[in-house]
């Protein structure tokens, strides 16, 4: 039976009311927010004379993400656990931005789990040196050596070299770092934490120039150089996107390959084109580069792509200034669950910074791994083994999310049994604007229910 079925989370949501009627329960969160009362703060009005600079005391805050992504049972909820999550993300080299943000995510999520009455994660990050296969492969063997059975993952399974070494130790990975993508599709103990990029980015992208931009007739999609297979696969892609969409189809250029820092050549190239619209396949600083660079030789035509982060910005500074792109964006200026809201306040609380994308990939994938360790409890298995974790995701594969949702009602992410993609999944088409993200519209992975904003 599904959680759906059950009438789950994210159909109806789950009102305190619910939560404190529904028969053994969790209630951690109201007998440790007693014993805190007894014994905190001896200040006049105890827990409320904490400074809204601290964030929720304890108590407020276990029984919020109870609320949030319950509801849960006491006797399953594996607060007596401790349990190794492992990190295969890049810390270093072009692509450390982003590992990094999952990295504080995760560990965000474990201060949030353990507040709720879960288990007690110890986090142990690996670096892969921005997608090195040969690094991925070593690190990917060390988890399963430390007895590591469950771990974030980044870069298509780390450039490709942690999928042998995962499936031979049995353990589940999560990428919500690039989804799931040709070389890891419905490969064991690999699945997705997020939409697939740049695959998923391409029919909101359509979408968006068929319904928002009609004066768009000539088109140049960017492809990033690689293999003619892979070539070749993004403009099968991209040209069914765009038809599908009724959008005019693009011309498809090839691009430098990732890590590049002179775009020279390739902006030569847009001049002589002079297209109405550029959508750009770039990541991180390369985007950045590539934009500053495009902006600076003069040109304002539009560009659309499939990724961004505050690399982006740090490396074309007000250049990027305009840019739109489509991606299951975490955008703190802009949230409808109550849960996201609290994400983004206590990550701002936590590391100074705006949450973003891949940090809020890396504190959902943490709560993805508390649900299936719940679901193992319950149906009696070992919540320390890879097999027993992977068997109750194939079981249900649908999950709590940032994204998406309404107030109480969170959002869902729901992956593939046999492909471990996301199928469902809020996107967004979003625009950078003067250090901001303005939502332009929102649709499911597939380009459905597309729908601008107001």
């Amino acid at each position: 039976m599904t959680s759906l079925d059950n009438g789950g989370w994210y159909e109806l949501g789950v009102s305190r009311r619910h939560l404190l009627r529904s028969g053994g329960l969790l209630a951690l969160a109201g007998t440790l927010g007693s014993v805190l009362a007894a014994c905190g703060d001896s200040s006049d009005g105890g827990e409320q004379t904490r400074s809204a600079a601290l964030g929720p005391s304890p108590a407020d805050l276990g029984e919020r993400i109870t609320r949030y992504v319950g509801p849960i049972d006491a006797k399953t909820s594996g607060r007596d656990l401790s349990l190794k999550l492992g990190a295969l993300v890049s810390l270093s080299g072009p692509a450390r931005a982003f590992g990094t943000d999952q990295v504080n995510g995760a560990k965000l999520a474990i201060k949030h789990i353990e507040a709720a009455g879960g288990p007690k994660f110890t986090l142990i990050a690996k670096d892969d040196r921005s997608a090195n296969p040969t690094v991925g492969a070593q690190i990917a063997r060390e988890l399963g050596e430390e007895g590591v059975q469950m771990a974030l993952m980044a870069n298509g399974a780390n450039g490709g070299g942690s999928i042998g070494p995962v499936g031979q130790h049995n353990i589940l990975s999560i990428d919500g770092g690039a989804g799931i993508i040709a070389t890891t599709i419905g490969k064991p103990y690999i699945w997705a934490g997020r939409s697939t990029a740049p695959d998923d980015g391409y029919p909101a992208i359509a979408q968006y120039v068929a319904k928002a931009m009609p004066d768009a007739k000539k088109i140049v999609a960017v492809v990033m150089e690689g293999p003619a297979a892979f070539t070749d696969a993004y403009t099968e892609l991209i040209d069914k996107a765009f038809s599908n969409a009724g959008a005019p189809k693009p011309e498809i250029v090839i691009g430098p390959t990732f890590g590049s820092t002179d775009f020279s050549g390739l902006v030569n190239d847009l001049r002589q084109d002079a297209p109405d619209l550029v959508v750009a396949q770039m990541y991180g600083t390369d985007l950045g580069l590539f934009i500053k660079q495009f902006r600076t030789s003069g040109q304002q035509t539009p560009v659309i792509g499939i990724d961004y982060t505050a690399a982006a910005t740090e490396a074309a500074g007000s250049a990027l200034d305009g840019y739109m792109f489509a991606q299951d964006t975490f955008n703190p200026a802009d949230l409808a669950s109550d849960w996201a809201k609290l994400y983004a306040d206590e990550y701002q609380r936590m590391f100074k910074t705006p949450a973003g994308t891949f940090n809020a990939n890396g504190y959902e994938d943490v709560f993805v791994f508390w649900a299936l360790v719940r679901r193992v409890l319950k149906a009696g298995g070992d919540p320390k083994s890879g097999k027993d974790l992977q068997e109750a995701l194939i079981d249900d594969p649908t999950f709590p999310s940032l994204y998406g949702g309404q107030g109480d009602r969170i959002g869902r992410i729901r992956l593939d049994a046999k492909t471990h993609k996301a199928v469902e999944r809020t996107m967004s088409v979003s625009k950078y604007e003067d250090g901001k993200l303005e939502t332009l519209a929102t649709c499911n992975l597939d380009g459905s229910n597309f729908q601008l904003s107001a």
